[in-house]
């Protein structure tokens, strides 16, 4: 039986120890991938040049540079690579920002 996700390259951008571990254990045993982690953004960035991945999973809100900012990076330079994006933290005032009439609805 064949494994379709053989040799898969994986980026992970996460400041979060633990979590990366545990998604980098979840992706290797089964698919069988090839994972590279980095601890921001302005990590990420600064490994395109170097290979060709199939998927990036990025944290939105990591220090140094965002996921956000990193994204745009990407999609800027003319880079398709499928994106996985993912928080922990949930922000209101953005979320306020993004759908103003909801917030005013929910204010009054």
């Amino acid at each position: 039986m064949s494994v379709p996700f053989r040799n898969t390259k994986i980026t992970i951008s996460d400041a979060d120890f633990y979590f990366k571990e545990i998604l980098i254990k979840s992706l290797i045993p089964p698919f069988d991938t090839v994972v590279k982690n980095c601890n921001n953004g302005y990590e990420l960035i600064h490994q395109l040049h170097r290979k060709i991945e199939d998927v990036f999973f990025i944290d939105l809100f990591t220090p140094i540079m965002s996921g956000l900012e990193a994204i745009r990076y990407i999609r800027h330079t003319g880079n398709t690579t499928p994106i996985i994006a993912y928080s922990a933290t949930y922000q209101e005032e953005r979320y306020y920002q993004k759908y103003p009439l909801y917030s005013i609805a929910k204010r009054k």
